[in-house]
């Protein structure tokens, strides 16, 4: 007799510390916020059974890169880790009610963790465009979706305006 299907928690959407918009853990580049970061998300993994997590960042796969890292050392030990891409589009929907504000779509790319990490990156995401500068009348320019390109274009948005100067540049771009 065959046993039948087995039911497992997954949890798909569980940003990380390198998630610009979303970081409620401090600053990504601490080894501190990581240790403490990944120490909490085990526990509750283990605590609530949850057998498969999707680290999710904004454009990029750069925490979960660190998740990687951890479970390379022995973290996460049982738990299946997968990349979670999310992206933010606000011209394909319709306006709130009432409203002049387009509604978000947020959407999700997840990759099987079979996929290598420099496959993610250079056969995916630096394949991708993104507007840098599009002034009237002059054709669009448009740069590859890499952090570094990111963190040029959040850099550019601090010198045009004064309101983001003390903002992080990548967050500014994501």
């Amino acid at each position: 007799m065959s046993k039948g299907s087995t039911w497992r928690i997954w949890d798909f959407h569980l940003h990380t510390p390198n998630s610009g918009l979303n970081n409620q853990f401090g600053d990504p580049e601490s080894d501190e916020t990581w240790k403490t970061y990944l120490g909490k998300v085990e526990a509750k993994a283990r605590e609530r059974g949850i057998a498969a997590i999707g680290f999710t960042d904004y454009l990029t796969i750069e925490g979960y890169k660190k998740v990687v890292a951890y479970k390379d050392r022995g973290g996460l030990d049982g738990i299946f880790v997968f990349p979670n891409v999310e992206f933010r589009v606000d011209k394909v929907i319709y306006r709130t009610r009432g409203g002049t504000v387009p509604k978000r779509l947020n959407f999700h790319v997840l990759f099987s963790p079979e996929i290598s990490i420099r496959d993610i990156e250079e056969g995916f995401l630096h394949d991708l465009d993104f507007v840098y500068e599009n002034e009237p009348f002059d054709p669009t320019k448009t740069r590859k979706l890499k952090v570094t390109n990111l963190v040029q274009f959040g850099e550019l948005l601090r010198t045009h305006q004064r309101e983001f100067e003390s903002s992080p540049a990548f967050e500014l771009a994501a």
